[in-house]
This record gives structure tokens, sequence and C-alpha cells, in this order.
């Protein structure tokens, strides 16, 4: 049951922390950590390392990014800096880190796939935020290790990437991260109510990093669902239950606006 009352905090952004966690995560899993079948972690196995940027330093506070958001679906073809992808996929880390505590390293984390189609540092291709290095405890890892650096799945072709959307505005997007997670270890944690507990943790994580996007002064926007690429699928081994794309945030520079239609010099139809 969530608290009818709790005490206003100081500044905005534990106020939403707080508001996030009441909603997200609820009162903690009875049972103990996720078998390791269930998790949504990539098998060990082969993957070439990409460094990460250090994130760029915010250009603009929440409160002027969501005085004047918009709606953004057509992408312009300028590439995603790379160190805009790493603040957001951080912010979107750390959230979770503060609104869901203990989940990640109970094994009922979320693992973000990054389909990258320009991106500065990075080929196109799929990529994914797994740790690196486990901790004392090869079942418990102690801490989620820092972010870092991406592994790359496998390549990208145009077909993969548009399979991908039901929206073909939202395919001109150079980045798109699909927030993924595990049913089954959502259930092991939290019963029945987990898959939904899931799906409200990746939304909350997709917005936190729409938010950092914006105020690094790029543009993104937040797709409730994707279509299954079989190319997409594949690299990153997704599948019905421990690794299911749960929501996606499209990422990149909107495009300009189209000039006005000019009455006078447009074609007629007869």
């Amino acid at each position: 049951m969530m608290a009818d009352t709790f005490a206003l905090p100081a500044t905005a952004q534990p106020l939403v922390d707080d508001l996030l966690h009441a909603y997200t995560a609820g009162p903690a899993g009875a049972v103990g950590p996720v078998p390791r079948r269930l998790r949504p972690d990539l098998p060990d196995g082969p993957a070439h390392s990409y460094p990460l940027p250090s994130p760029a330093p915010s250009l603009r506070s929440p409160q002027a990014v969501l005085e004047d958001r918009r709606t953004v679906r057509d992408f312009a073809a300028t590439p995603l800096p790379g160190t805009v992808l790493a603040a957001t996929l951080t912010a979107a880390r750390e959230h979770d880190a503060r609104t869901a505590p203990g989940e990640a390293r109970a094994g009922n984390g979320l693992r973000p796939v990054v389909v990258i189609r320009r991106a500065a540092g990075f080929d196109p291709g799929v990529y994914g935020a797994e740790p690196e290095a486990p901790g004392a405890d090869p079942d418990i890892p102690d801490t989620e290790p820092a972010l870092n650096s991406l592994r790359r799945y496998g390549p990208l072709t145009p077909r993969g990437w548009n399979c991908l959307f039901s929206d073909s505005q939202f395919a001109s997007a150079p980045v798109l991260v699909l927030m993924v997670g595990s049913i089954g270890a959502a259930w092991h944690r939290h019963g029945a109510p987990g898959h939904l507990r899931l799906l409200r943790r990746a939304g909350s994580a997709a917005y936190a990093g729409w938010l950092a996007a914006l105020r690094h002064g790029c543009d993104a926007g937040i797709l409730g669902a994707t279509l299954p690429s079989p190319e997409v699928s594949a690299a990153a081994r997704l599948d019905p239950v421990s690794r299911r794309p749960l929501v996606a945030l499209a990422l990149g520079t909107a495009a300009p606006d189209p000039p006005p239609r000019d009455p006078a010099t447009a074609s007629v139809r007869h």
C-alpha cells in the first residue's frame, strides 16, 4: 500500500523520484535472487566493447525543457553525439537504481539494447548496455558496474531497422534505445503483479532518458512498443520471456519544419 502522505523534499528531483518510486516499485519482493535462466543478461560470449564518452553536462534545466517540450516524430540526418547517448543511458540507469533499489542486484534489472544508425564514435549496429564485471558472488553482484561501454552484438541493415517501426516517421531517428527486461524475473520477484511493475519501471526509465536527452540539446520520442525485427532480435538474443523489449526511446535532432505552402504557387489538380 502506498502512503497517503509524505514529507515534501526541498527540490523537484527528489519529489519526482519519490513519486515514481511509489508508483514503480512498491513493497519489496519477498523472494530472493532470480535464477540465472530467468535473468535478462546475455550469456557469456565474444562481443567487442566500444567505450562510451563521459556524459556531457546538461545545457537546460528540467523546468525549461518541460515548458517548451514538443512531440518529435521526424528526425534530421544529424548523428547523435556520443556524449548525449552516454548521458541518456546513464540517466535511465541511475533513475531505475534510485526508484527500484535492489532489483538489478537481485537479477531483475533493465538491460537497454541500443540500435544505432548514426552516432558519433559508433558504427551502425546493435549494441547492449550489459554489466562488464560481476561482483564477488557470481549469483548476486555486489553492485551494478558503471556504464562506461557498449557491447556490439551484431551489424544492422536498413531492412532490420525498418522492421522495428509501425510508424515510419520514427524510422528517421539515428538511434533507438529498447528497454529490455525479463517477465520471468519480475514474476519470480513479485508474483502476478511483477509484469505490470516491470512495465512501469521501463517506462519510467525511458522518460528519465528522454528528459536527459532534451536537457542536453537533442530531441527524443517515446514509443510504447516496437515491432519484432528478426535481425535485431537475433543479434540481441531477444525473446518473449527473459529478454523482452518493453518500451523504446528514439533519439536524435528534430528535422526542420517544412516551409509553409504558398497557395499562389501550389499546383491545382483538375
